[in-house]
């Protein structure tokens, strides 16, 4: 056992722990108040130097002579040679001024005393040979150098015939001053000790490379952007008990002198744990053998834990008591900031009800002060009328009537269900799911559509058209289908629940990539619904918002960041968050900035925006009239032909500039944004920026860069291969593809541009129904897509209904409300208006955020796949469900449940795939007639007797009775027979319940080819007579695409 002072250990282990640096030099801890320990301890001895001397004249003490360098005495005498003063020379170089004054004369030889015993080159050669060993961690000791110095001599002498100049005992200590004097390149200095190993992991190598492979593994844990507080680093360091060691020479001026020696000694470890924000764990202290004797802990740190081991470093037991420690102490400072911050949140809430009571007090008081004003006010103006009435009848003006007062009309409300979520996905059995795994999803004729398949959709255009402007928007969002249902981060999906994906903004607009993805980490969840990507709507968030839009009298709220961004419209001013859409986009068409949405049709009002359509004007035309619509006429204008709608038009007429929604589409053009990069070299594509137009953009440094919509990539088409059209008139493009983070041009495959119809005539609040009673419905052309990959899609359909009472095309920024330029804007909240009833104006309901308002429906996701071969050419048509939540009352006069298309017409040839999904139930049996409420017995049918089955492939379905059940059953028998197929047939399964509520909520149904004939079908358990009439027809014209005999008859 070692004993040592106690008061010393700790001083020489406190500087340690204060010093600290972790083994291979990966952190350095330093006392930020000691940068001028160095500078503190010169002085000091500058200071006890002095008064030494002082002491010494006192005393009488000899004086000694001055020293200085020879190479200050030769560049004195070269400045004295360039007219230096000898006085100055003398201060500055520390040389008495008569010496300096001798050697400019010539008084004195250049070096004075004896010559040195080593030459001038073997002098240098052995400071060369020292700091040679001092840099490899072997410092020579004044010993050491002595019998260096005996040895050279030896050889010398030899050399000359003579013996050496130095005695047998070496060179003594004035030899020793007078070399360490000529060369004051060197000094003594205590050495580091390291061990062997710790020596080889300290050179600066090491160290550089530690450092590289520390960043690569905090990036690759997600670690870089942690919180300092929860990042902690633990090391142990000793300090060696055993003698002094002699000091050693190093070069001047070295910061470090580590000393390598093989093994351990005795020491004093001590394990110190300290984290990247400065936190420190108590220390353990590890002694080697055993504890010293006495008060060993006196003097130490506080709250250190003690222990030894033999060698006297830390060993698994003690790392684990210090880990227990390290624990408890961590849950303590956590309870700890618990309890502050339930304190703080308690003073909070206390502050706010106060705060609350306080402004609900005064808001009582002002009313009631409002009240008595208004009530004073009556008085005077009923006191007024009365006065003006008994007048009146006084000269026989107005006889005395009874009047009924005039109430707020408040605001009218709509029975629409507008629930978040939406509609569930579907059911793939009877039971209702609990993941994503269990929902059904519709595969779209099981083999998809190529180009020519038609798929409907139907879509409730609740607000109508009377008095109204409107453009229904047809919209879709396609990607390359992966094995699992929830995909990765950008994979579209249903979720499992009905939350909202999180969004974190940035912090500020220099944050890095590593920061970006971390709040994309942290942010999508993979059990919730996702359709934009995270980034979509980062970009939304981060981006400014058009300044030329319109927003009445609302006043858009800003970002973190400071400014109003593309998230605040005059719909959502207050930048509320629904999943990741960004309402700019979704309230405004068509977009002006690249978008995730691909175009399938505009269905408007105004035919004029379209294309092939001609416009009529009343006769004779008067030019003041027409609005400030646009409208494509022929050449020349023939005015007989012209439509009924008013079109003001320029002239002359430009052709080019009159096709505007095909000619401003996504689909048909590059859309611009800003790029911004994350580093100086411009290789890693920021996917946000600020700036949302060109001047703003390229002035603070970003790149204007256009993007384009498409269907998919086509990587190994050459850029110089890449124009043109290709198979089934599409069109290719080498470009950057939209919503890519990488930074790379491809040849793309454009989407077809979007159809544009006029927009079908429905009544306002009766839910979509149009004049025929159907629900309005577009019925969607497929696109192709050329790699013949499955698609995981998902549809949306965007309702832009603004009123009359502005233009909505021509009112712009110019008239949003300004009260400090006097500028009020042609609509205004709840405005109040005067009917010509004295005293008695009226108010009207209007919110300007949805005067002139976007509505949207969307899908759940489904699956576009490859037809099956043997099809190509053919037409399929998509047979589904849809339905209403709500009762009568909520869904009058539309129905609960529906068959889309209610009426299917097609030609022999065609194929259609009948299936649907849900949360409900559903099936398919044939009747005779629409009249009728019963259906038809199998044996009287002729629906399934004359369908041929292409999907799903033999034995499945290879009776016409099993096809009948399977439909009858909605999927929950698949046969008839038990020799056909075993359990699922009706003659082995458990009884199907009456009203289908064991049978599967989702059906994937069959792809079937029907012969030339009218079927009329219905669903037993949605059709009760009264407000449920779910059924329909399949009306199949003579054709020539059929090929199929009886023989391909189930």
């Amino acid at each position: 056992m070692v004993r040592v002072e106690h008061s010393k250990m700790w001083r020489t282990l406190g500087a340690t722990l204060l010093l600290c640096s972790l083994v291979g030099g990966d952190v350095y801890l330093h006392n930020p108040r000691g940068s001028n320990n160095r500078l503190n301890e010169r002085s000091a001895n500058r200071q006890n130097a002095n008064r030494v001397f002082d002491s010494q004249m006192a005393s009488g003490a000899k004086r000694k002579r001055q020293q200085y360098h020879q190479a200050d005495m030769e560049a004195a005498l070269e400045a004295a040679n360039n007219g230096a003063s000898v006085y100055s020379l003398a201060k500055k170089f520390g040389i008495p001024r008569t010496t300096l004054i001798g050697r400019i004369k010539g008084h004195h030889g250049e070096v004075q005393g004896r010559p040195s015993v080593l030459t001038p080159e073997d002098e240098e050669a052995l400071v060369g040979y020292a700091k040679y060993m001092s840099d490899r961690g072997f410092p020579l000791t004044v010993r050491v150098t002595k019998a260096l110095a005996q040895q050279i001599e030896i050889k010398r002498a030899k050399g000359r015939g003579e013996s050496p100049r130095f005695k047998e005992a070496g060179p003594g200590k004035k030899w020793w001053r007078g070399f360490k004097r000529r060369h004051p390149d060197i000094s003594l200095r205590s050495p580091d000790q390291l061990d062997k190993e710790r020596a080889l992991m300290a050179t600066p190598g090491v160290i550089f490379e530690y450092f590289l492979m520390l960043e690569d593994k905090l990036t690759e844990a997600n670690a870089k952007n942690k919180n300092p507080h929860v990042i902690y680093n633990a090391d142990e360091t000793g300090v060696d008990l055993s003698a002094k060691i002699s000091k050693v020479i190093v070069p001047r001026g070295e910061k470090r002198s580590p000393s390598r020696r093989v093994g351990s000694r005795d020491h004093v470890s001590a394990l110190v744990c300290v984290s990247a924000a400065g936190q420190t764990v108590p220390p353990m202290i590890v002694f080697s053998k055993g504890f010293p004797g006495g008060a060993y802990t006196e003097g130490g740190p506080a709250n250190a834990l003690y222990g030894f081991s033999d060698s006297g470093f830390i060993d698994e037991f003690l790392f684990e008591r210090q880990k227990e420690t390290e624990k408890k102490e961590k849950e303590e400072r956590k309870e700890k900031r618990k309890t502050e911050l339930n304190k703080k949140r308690e003073e909070k809430k206390q502050k706010e009800l106060e705060k609350t009571r306080k402004k609900e007090e005064r808001q009582a008081e002002a009313k009631r002060k409002l009240e008595e004003k208004e009530a004073r006010k009556r008085k005077r103006e009923e006191g007024k009328l009365q006065a003006q009435k008994k007048k009146r009848r006084e000269n026989g003006e107005e006889k005395e009537n009874q009047r009924q007062p005039v109430d707020d009309p408040g605001s009218s409300s709509k029975t629409v269900n507008n629930n978040r979520g939406g509609y569930n996905v579907g059911d793939k059995t009877n039971n209702a799911f609990n993941n994503e795994e269990g929902q059904f999803r519709m595969n779209n004729n099981r083999g998809g559509y190529n180009v020519g398949d038609k798929t409907n959709n139907a879509f409730n255009n609740e607000e109508g058209q009377f008095r109204m402007n409107c453009q229904v928007v047809l919209q879709y969002m396609c990607q390359d289908d992966v094995s699992s249902t929830t995909g990765t981060q950008d994979t579209l999906r249903n979720g499992r629940t009905t939350q909202t994906q999180d969004h974190t903004p940035a912090n500020n607009l220099q944050e890095t990539r590593a920061q970006s993805n971390g709040r994309k980490n942290n942010n999508v969840k993979t059990d919730r619904a996702l359709q934009e990507p995270w980034q979509w709507y980062d970009k939304c968030y981060n981006r400014e918002r058009n300044q030329g839009l319109f927003v009445a009298d609302q006043i858009p709220r800003r970002n973190n960041n400071g400014y109003s961004a593309a998230i605040h419209t005059r719909q959502n001013p207050n930048g509320n968050r629904r999943g990741y859409e960004c309402p700019e986009e979704r309230d405004h068409y068509p977009y002006w900035h690249p978008t995730p949405w691909r175009d399938i049709a505009v269905l408007t009002d105004n035919i004029t925006m379209c294309d092939k359509r001609y416009c009529k004007f009343p006769s004779p035309v008067n030019m003041s009239d027409l609005s400030k619509r646009y409208c494509k006429f022929p050449s020349p204008v023939n005015m007989s032909d012209l439509s009924q709608r008013i079109s003001k038009f320029p002239s002359p007429v430009n052709m080019s500039d009159l096709s505007y929604y095909k000619r401003e589409s996504a689909n048909s053009m590059a859309k611009y944004e800003c790029v911004e990069f994350y580093n100086n070299a411009r290789t890693q594509k920021k996917h946000w920026s600020r700036w949302n137009n060109q001047q703003d953009c390229e002035d603070n440094g970003g790149e204007w860069r256009a993007y384009y919509s498409y269907l998919e990539k086509a990587p190994t088409v050459s850029q110089a291969d890449c124009q043109g059209e290709g198979r089934s008139g599409l069109r290719y493009v080498y470009g950057y593809p939209e919503g890519e983070d990488t930074d790379t041009q491809t040849c793309l495959v454009l989407p077809p541009a979007p159809d544009c119809q006029p927009a079908p005539w429905s009544r306002s609040n009766h839910l979509g129904n149009s004049r025929e009673g159907q629900a309005s419905n577009y019925t969607w052309v497929l696109p192709y897509f050329p790699s013949g990959e499955t698609k995981r899609c998902v549809v949306r359909i965007r309702y832009n209904i603004s009123t009359d009472d502005y233009d909505p095309w021509q009112t712009d920024a110019a008239y949003n409300q300004n009260l400090q330029l006097g500028l009020l804007s042609p609509v205004q909240q709840n405005p109040t208006v005067d009917i010509g009833a004295e005293y008695s104006p009226l108010r009207l309901a209007i919110n300007t955020a949805q005067f002139g308002r976007t509505f949207q429906d969307r899908s759940h996701v489904f699956l576009l796949k490859p037809r099956p071969s043997g099809l190509e050419g053919r037409a399929i048509h998509n047979l589904n469900v849809r339905g209403k939540r709500g009762n009568i009352v909520q869904v009058y006069p539309a129905v609960e449940y529906d068959f889309v298309p209610t009426d299917l017409h097609m030609e022999e040839g065609d194929l259609t795939h009948i299936q649907w999904e849900g949360t409900d139930r559903n099936n398919i049996v044939q009747m005779r007639s629409l009249l009728d409420n019963f259906p038809a017995p199998f044996e009287n049918s002729t629906m399934w007797n004359s369908a041929r089955v292409w999907w799903p492939a033999a034995p499945k379905y290879s009776l016409a009775k099993d096809l009948a059940v399977a439909f009858a059953s909605s999927g929950y028998y698949t046969c008839f027979h038990a020799e056909v197929c075993h359990s699922e047939s009706v003659e082995r399964k458990n009884k199907l319940d009456k009203l289908l509520n064991n049978a599967p909520a989702s059906f994937e149904g069959a792809l079937l080819e029907f012969r030339k004939g009218t079927y009329h079908y219905m669903c037993t358990r949605n059709n009760n007579f009264s407000n449920r009439s779910q059924k329909g027809t399949i009306h199949v014209a003579e054709g020539t695409k059929s090929s199929f005999t009886d023989n391909d008859l189930p």
